[in-house]
């Protein structure tokens, strides 16, 4: 017997490839959410992990970095200020310690004779011209003159106190260059200028 198809062949034809285009649709969308769901897994076995790690790494080295720049900024100036001071301390250094020669006259004052004024200069070299700028103060050859003005009760009290200043032996020479009776306080006192030379 013969079998006679009497549906059109371009139907069947069309029939034919919509079913495999389903087929295929079928196929790719099982192949595509497999894929999807891959690469998710994957994403979330490495990626996101590794941009999290990455992430901290990135915030503690940031964190790191400011630290760092803050210490160094604190010992910059912590540096200016010990070069400061070794500046001062090497200027300072070269200098005579003139708080022992005050704490030197006021032991040696007494209760009977007052010191009005204490000046200490260099002493003038054999031109007769000081050395204003100090630059030589700073050897040990360096001489200096010392001139003390005060007053004394008595004149017995000023010759002590010239007699105490040249036992102490820290002066080359001790001189009284003016001593007069002057109005003091209440009374009459004896005003005195002496100069040493060291």
């Amino acid at each position: 017997m013969i079998s006679v198809n009497l549906i059109p062949p371009d139907r069947l034809a069309g029939k034919t490839i919509r079913g495999h285009l389903r087929i295929w649709s079928a196929v790719g969308t099982v192949y595509l959410l497999v894929l999807v769901a891959a690469l998710g897994a994957c994403y979330a076995a490495w990626g996101r992990n590794d941009n999290v790690g990455l992430a901290k790494q990135l915030a503690s080295t940031q964190l790191q970095i400011d630290e760092t720049a803050a210490a160094m900024s604190e010992m910059t100036a912590q540096l200016s200020k010990a070069k400061e001071a070794l500046a001062t301390v090497e200027t300072v250094a070269d200098q005579p310690d003139w708080s022992i020669l005050l704490a030197l006259l006021a032991k040696q004052t007494g209760k009977d004779v007052v010191l009005q004024a204490c000046q200490v200069a260099p002493e003038k070299g054999p031109s007769g011209i000081g050395d204003p700028s100090g630059e030589n103060s700073t050897s040990e050859g360096a001489t200096y003159r010392l001139a003390l003005v005060g007053f004394g009760q008595t004149q017995q009290a000023v010759s002590r106190f010239l007699l105490e200043l040249d036992r102490v032996e820290v002066f080359d020479e001790v001189r009284l260059v003016k001593s007069n009776r002057q109005p003091f306080l209440e009374g009459q006192a004896v005003a005195f200028r002496i100069e040493c030379n060291l």
